[in-house]
């Protein structure tokens, strides 16, 4: 586990609610201007709960109070001085003489011991929605502190924090270590014994790209990505779904029946294509001539079948060749030049001759007419994987900003992609800030209207762009993570990028 610190921390922008209030130096009041967490909870931007989750407490920390506004404290990060909210059933306050009552809240040992079943996330507080922090691996223990019947308070034997896992995913002895089985690097691996108690029956390989859930249903929490060709151990079969094993860690999930066969796909033969300005076009298979090359001119998607509701199996950048094999009209039948595989992409994206390079994208890079809303829970999740890259076409400016969805379950989290993006966020957030802006989510062939705020916050797994952690971008309906409510700021930034599309 790791701990959620208040990051930077509520936020840049709070600075100004400080000088505007004209609240003095909190440091000055000495120990009764002290307030500390009784358990976990949450930080607010403003005195409601549906407001930004900017951070959290742990059980004991320290802030400076400032106000007392009913159910909220009006506090202040002592590290930093920035100004924000917690509930008051959350907080006490009082003089040094008992700090440490107040810093060692009640029930605080541990009751027990407990220890992963499976790979488990770690959260602030005994809720789905609240942040998450890190993860108990299989086999790891940590204490026990209370049975809250879905949720486990526990504490990490390490460092002492209080957090909460799931109880299903934890169990009071410890599980038998198991060994990650290497494949068998013959034309069928031998299936070895899965955890659980159940037999591998066989072997599982992906037909097409597909996602791995945690449970039997594609809105359950997802994993992980299988590519073409990637092997699983098959562990039942559930119908619609395949219980699996991923062969290299012995984590059990889930995956659809109908994307899976018990035979490796047989991949075409690669060709390499000529290596000259203008490759000269060779022969295709299934007896097809080449007639021509075409380069994207935007980002656009390759389809399975010549129809954009068929399966989506990959993307080309402005610039990219394929091989022509047929104009169809809307679409061209075309060729991959590095592996051989046929597949269709739009005639209206595609042009004869390369297009000129661009520098990160430009106004001409975002079509005003391609502009569409998505709702983020019925379309908007499933059009930019979490590990995938997009950009950023900020409405205002017509600058962009490459980055990479880093996950997200009720709004995209996203990182800049390179310390030169971080430099282009700073001249639009000279202060990084919770503030929203409206923004177009260029993303596998689609120009979304969305919404952005520049606050870095949370994990990263980027390390060299200048940004410590992540940012959030908004689409239609979507819902912060803290609160799980619909944001009304980003919303309306939605509309305006919406607008800014139409006029």
């Amino acid at each position: 586990m790791t701990r959620h610190t208040l990051r930077r921390s509520f936020a840049a922008a709070l600075v100004l609610l400080l000088i505007l209030s004209g609240i003095n130096t909190i440091a000055e009041q000495g120990e009764n201007g002290k307030a500390y967490a009784a358990r976990g909870t949450a930080v607010y931007l403003e005195a409601n709960t549906s407001s930004d989750h900017i951070g959290d407490l742990s059980s004991g920390e320290m802030v400076y109070f400032v106000a007392d506004r009913g159910a909220f404290l009006q506090v202040q990060n002592p590290a930093n001085g920035f100004v924000a909210y917690v509930l008051a059933s959350d907080m006490t306050r009082g003089s040094s003489e008992e700090k440490k009552a107040e810093s060692a809240p009640v029930n605080e040992e541990p009751i027990g011991r407990v220890y992963g079943a499976k790979k488990t996330a770690v959260y602030t507080r005994a809720s789905y929605t609240a942040n998450w922090i890190g993860t108990v691996g299989y086999g790891e223990m940590v204490y026990l502190i209370e049975d809250m019947g879905i949720f486990l308070k526990v504490k990490n034997p390490s460092n002492g924090f209080v957090a909460y896992v799931l109880a299903e995913d934890m169990t009071g002895t410890r599980p038998e270590a198991t060994q990650a089985p290497e494949p068998t690097p013959t034309p069928t691996p031998t299936p070895t014994p899965a955890p659980e108690n159940k037999a591998v029956v066989g072997n599982a390989y992906a037909v097409k790209r597909t996602g791995v859930y945690r449970n039997s249903s594609t809105s359950s929490e997802r994993l992980a990505t299988l590519d073409v060709g990637e092997m699983v151990y098959l562990v039942e079969n559930q119908g619609a779904f395949l219980q699996v094993k991923n062969p290299a860690n012995g984590f059990v999930a889930y995956v659809l029946t109908e994307d899976m066969s018990p035979n490796k796909p047989t991949a075409a033969p690669a060709e390499t294509p000529t290596p000259t300005p203008t490759p000269t076009p060779t022969p295709a298979p299934e007896n097809k001539a080449v007639i021509g090359n075409a380069y994207a001119v935007k980002q656009t998607g390759v389809y399975l079948d010549k129809t954009t509701s068929s399966e989506r199996i990959a993307m080309m950048s402005v610039g990219e060749m394929v091989y022509v094999l047929e104009d169809m009209g809307t679409f061209l039948q075309v060729k991959n030049p590095s592996n051989g595989f046929v597949a269709y992409v739009l005639a209206g994206d595609m042009s004869p001759d390369k297009p000129s390079a661009q520098s990160g994208g430009s106004a001409s890079s975002v079509n005003k007419g391609d502009v569409v809303t998505m709702d983020f829970f019925e379309e908007g999740d499933s059009i930019l994987d979490w590990g995938d890259s997009a950009y950023l076409y900020d409405v205002q400016t017509g600058m962009t900003i490459n980055i990479v969805r880093k996950g997200g379950h009720n709004h995209m989290d996203v990182e800049p992609a390179s310390a030169a993006d971080t430099a282009k966020l700073h001249q639009l957030y000279p202060e990084w800030s919770w503030s929203s802006r409206s923004v177009i989510l260029v993303a596998n062939g689609y120009s979304v209207a969305a919404a952005m705020n520049c606050m870095p916050h949370g994990e990263s797994n980027i390390k060299d762009n200048d940004f410590d952690g992540h940012f959030c971008v908004h689409l239609t309906n979507s819902r912060t993570h803290g609160t799980d409510s619909v944001n009304e700021y980003h919303q309306e930034s939605i509309q305006k990028a919406v607008d800014w599309a139409q006029n």
